[in-house]
């Protein structure tokens, strides 16, 4: 099943409040790791899904090497995809974590795709007296509704033939923490195993298999850099 919606732009969906726009309070998401490095792993993760990139190697030596710099239609990841491909030679996923982590109004431009998609709003939010912020209420909540149903029901159910999408944001999920948004503690203590095997990619099929265990190993790369740079 092929998803409307990039990762990045799922990962907004899930962590938007929908009445008031803003990015919802969670503690770990402060405190595990940067909004900013999981969407950069989630853009990572996107190019790799749509073999743009391959992600190879371990640990520290993990690289991102191109293999396509055909656009895949969304603007945002499409610039992340031009830097990358504008390397004269391969670099490591932590640079590329850091390096996309630090684009300039990350949040704008993707709540923007969005709002051209007819699902969120673009609006200003007083700050104090002098300043505004932008905020990004829901219009449409069907794709966000439908994100969580299928996320759900791929770790709820024993389905066989999961998609590698849904298996590669669930990879994402739990490292970076927003799994805990859409379940509760005693249907994760009950679904461990299944969360933990279709983030291995086993119902996906062995051909994707191996391709959302390297996606895992660079999440583990989004955390330990968001923590290195949190923590400097």
């Amino acid at each position: 099943m092929r998803s409307a919606l990039t990762l990045p732009e799922e990962i907004m969906l899930l962590t938007l409040e929908d009445e008031t726009g803003k990015v919802e309070c969670v503690s770990f998401w402060s405190g595990y790791v940067g909004y900013k490095h999981a969407v950069a792993g989630a853009v990572l993760a996107e190019l790799a899904l749509q073999d743009r990139i391959e992600i190879t190697g371990e640990g520290k030596a993990l690289k991102v090497g191109l293999l396509d710099a055909t656009p895949i239609g969304s603007a945002f990841v499409d610039a992340c995809l031009a830097e990358i491909a504008g390397e004269e030679k391969p670099q490591s996923a932590e640079h590329w974590v850091g390096k996309l982590a630090s684009q300039k109004d990350m949040r704008g431009r993707i709540a923007s795709q969005l709002a051209d998609k007819g699902i969120l709003d673009l609006e200003s939010d007083s700050a104090w007296i002098f300043f505004t912020k932008e905020v990004y209420p829901t219009i449409d909540p069907a794709p966000e509704r439908a994100l969580r149903e299928r996320i759900r029901s791929a770790v709820m159910s024993d389905e066989a033939n999961v998609d590698a999408r849904t298996c590669a944001l669930l990879a994402i999920g739990e490292k970076t923490g927003f799994n805990a948004m859409l379940f509760t503690k005693d249907e994760r203590k009950d679904r461990q195993g299944r969360i933990e095997s279709l983030i291995a990619g086993d119902p996906a099929g062995d051909a994707v298999a191996a391709k959302i265990a390297s996606i895992q190993v660079m999440v583990t790369v989004v955390v330990v850099t968001s923590v290195i740079i949190s923590g400097s």
